[in-house]
């Protein structure tokens, strides 16, 4: 039973520092006639999916997608320059951009982002309307009573709104998003039907 959707992230496409594209259009330029690698943080993950939806889908790229186990993982490979492009959720991502070891090439959010406003976002990189956020949030065993769901939001909200801890969060990319148990299942019910047409449309298994 949902309780409090407490934050989303977008997305982000990046790329070793040592990669000659500086846009996501240079990259496919580059790519394209070739393989190209990509990593996730693992098999069904949102980055997955939107990483096959953008790169083979959208951009029409011979793309292969190399799981890892979460995202640290995958961001080490592509800080050992392992694979071509990473495609992950901010937070693991930001500081290894800031200090140079990574490129940012999109983010997939529909306006920039104050963790990495230099970075443009894909519907700026030319393909309009592609969004897809990583989200954290509480639940509640199903058949909760209503009184205890009601009171678990009213306790996690304000922790969501203390300066510091929207200051932290910003920092990572992590945007806080306090709301009611019924906004939180309404965001579900959105998600759901959201990828559901990108899974279908870019084709993608469970292998």
């Amino acid at each position: 039973m949902p309780v409090a959707l407490t934050g989303s992230t977008p997305g982000l496409f990046a790329v070793h520092a040592s990669n000659s594209a500086g846009t996501l259009q240079d990259l496919i330029r580059s790519a394209k006639g070739k393989n190209v690698t990509y990593a996730t943080a693992g098999v069904g993950s949102s980055s997955h999916l939107a990483g096959d939806y953008l790169l083979r889908s959208l951009a029409g790229l011979n793309a292969t997608h190399v799981p890892f186990q979460g995202g640290g993982p995958a961001t080490a490979a592509a800080l050992a320059n392992q694979v071509e492009v990473l495609s992950l959720s901010m937070p693991p991502v930001v500081p290894h951009i800031k200090a140079g070891r990574l490129k940012g090439l999109a983010i997939s959010s529909l306006t920039r982002v104050p963790a990495l406003p230099e970075v443009p976002t894909v519907t700026e990189a030319g393909f309009p309307g592609f969004e897809e956020r990583s989200w954290v949030g509480y639940f509640a065993p199903a058949k909760t009573p209503a009184a205890i769901v009601k009171r678990l939001n009213g306790e996690i909200n304000p922790i969501l709104d203390l300066a510091d801890v929207k200051a932290r969060l910003d920092a990572m990319g992590l945007e806080t998003k306090p709301g009611s148990p019924e906004s939180f299942a309404a965001y579900l019910k959105s998600e759901v039907a959201k990828w559901a047409k990108m899974v279908k449309t870019a084709g993608v298994t469970a292998d």
